[in-house]
C-alpha cells in the first residue's frame, strides 16, 4: 500500500470523528489550536478579503468557510472522500459554498501561482501525506510563490513523533 493510500485510509478512519463536531466547527468562529484561542482576539491572519486561498488537507473544509465568510475566494483540497462528504452537507447547511477538491496535497491539481493564502487545516495531514523520501519541493515551492503559509495545528507538536 503506498503512502498515499495509507493516508486516505487512516483519515476516512478518522471521518465519523470529525463529522461529529464538523457542525460546530462551522457554525462558530474561527479558533486556533488546542487552547480554541479565537482568532477575533490573536488576529493572526491577515485581510484575506479578495484573496484566493487554498486549503491543503481540509477535512471537513470549516477554515476554507471561515475565509469565505472574509471575503476570500477558497479552494479546499483533501485526500479523503469521506472528509469531503462531510464538508458538502456543511456548506449545504451553513454556507457558503466553494470548491472542494479531492487529491493529495502533494499534487494539487490547480495551477500554479493561482493562490494568495495557503491555509493547511491542520499541521499532521500536511506532513502524512507526502512521501517519506519527499523532500517537500512542492510546498516548498508553494510557500516560496506564496510568501504566506501558515499551520493550525490541533495536536501538541511532540506527538508528531510519537
Amino acid at each position: 500500500m503506498s503512502h498515499v493510500e495509507r493516508n486516505r485510509t487512516v483519515w476516512t478512519d478518522y471521518a465519523p470523528e470529525f463529522a461529529e463536531w464538523a457542525p460546530r466547527a462551522w457554525a462558530g468562529e474561527f479558533e486556533w489550536g488546542v487552547w480554541h484561542a479565537p482568532e477575533s482576539e490573536l488576529g493572526a491572519l491577515p485581510d484575506v478579503a479578495g484573496m484566493d486561498t487554498i486549503e491543503l488537507g481540509c477535512g471537513t473544509a470549516y477554515i476554507s468557510a471561515w475565509l469565505a465568510r472574509r471575503g476570500a475566494r477558497p479552494v479546499g483540497i483533501d485526500i479523503t472522500h469521506a472528509q469531503l462528504e462531510t464538508a458538502r452537507r456543511m456548506q449545504a447547511e451553513f454556507g457558503p459554498d466553494f470548491p472542494l477538491l479531492e487529491a493529495s496535497a502533494e499534487d494539487v491539481p490547480l495551477p500554479d501561482e493561482t493562490y494568495d493564502l495557503d491555509k493547511p487545516g491542520v499541521f499532521l495531514p500536511l506532513l502524512v501525506c507526502m512521501a517519506p523520501y519527499d523532500s517537500g519541493d512542492s510546498t516548498e515551492r508553494d510557500r516560496a510563490r506564496l510568501g504566506w503559509f501558515s499551520f493550525r495545528t490541533t495536536r501538541p507538536m511532540p506527538t508528531l513523533g510519537s
